[in-house]
């Protein structure tokens, strides 16, 4: 992954992003190839420098272990896209902007690539304003996690498909709202609650490595 920051570092210096690396020390070990994992990394690097000049983008990988997903995350602090065009992110030739240069495929071979691996792509509007995507993968086989463990992120509770996810930042404010207790109570009334369940993924693939 490392490898993959330092190569884009050039572009990202030319457009005036500061390139921000939080990958941790111990590596999260996904069920993806090496090469459909890079090549899936580099299309969100090469988006978030393009389409976010003068930014900050940040690159980050974590785990949740418990569900057995990966998640390596390319945000930025741009411009980001209206909430009207996340659903069509991933569709063929789509393109964010007419006048910075692409073909318009990047993401939907993003999408495939990761799909083809029991994963998918998150999209999360940044506040005030930005856009993370996501990839989130299945753990290797048989990996575990380290002493110290690793933390969640915003999109945590969104179920474990292969359909992209996008995360507006109400969804987010209402999650952040909800506590513990909150299902407690609504238990003790008799009234249901809504708990996003992961659904587990088993597709055979090569062990790729997030660090």
């Amino acid at each position: 992954m490392r490898e993959r920051i330092e190569f884009w570092r050039p572009a990202a210096v030319s457009r005036g992003v500061s390139l921000v690396d939080r990958v941790p020390l111990d590596s999260v070990p996904l069920r993806c190839t090496d090469v459909d994992l890079e090549q899936i990394v580099d299309v969100l690097l090469d988006n978030a420098i393009k389409y976010a000049p003068g930014s900050m983008v940040t690159v980050t990988v974590e785990a949740r272990w418990p569900n057995g997903r990966g998640r390596v995350t390319v945000a930025d602090d741009g411009a980001g896209v209206p909430e009207s065009e996340l659903p069509h992110l991933t569709e063929r030739f789509r393109r964010g902007r007419q006048d910075v240069a692409g073909s318009g495929l990047g993401l939907a071979i993003a999408e495939r690539l990761a799909t083809n691996h029991g994963g998918r792509l998150i999209f999360v509007t940044q506040v005030p304003h930005g856009l993370a995507v996501a990839v989130d993968l299945p753990t290797a086989e048989g990996a575990r996690p380290p002493a110290l463990g690793f933390g969640g992120s915003l999109a945590d509770s969104v179920r474990a498909d292969t359909s992209p996810t996008i995360v507006l930042p109400s969804l987010l404010r209402r999650r952040r709202r909800r506590s513990p207790g909150d299902d407690a109570a609504s238990e003790a009334a008799g009234r249901p609650v809504d708990r996003p369940v992961d659904r587990p993924v088993d597709r055979a693939g090569a062990l790729g490595d997030a660090l």
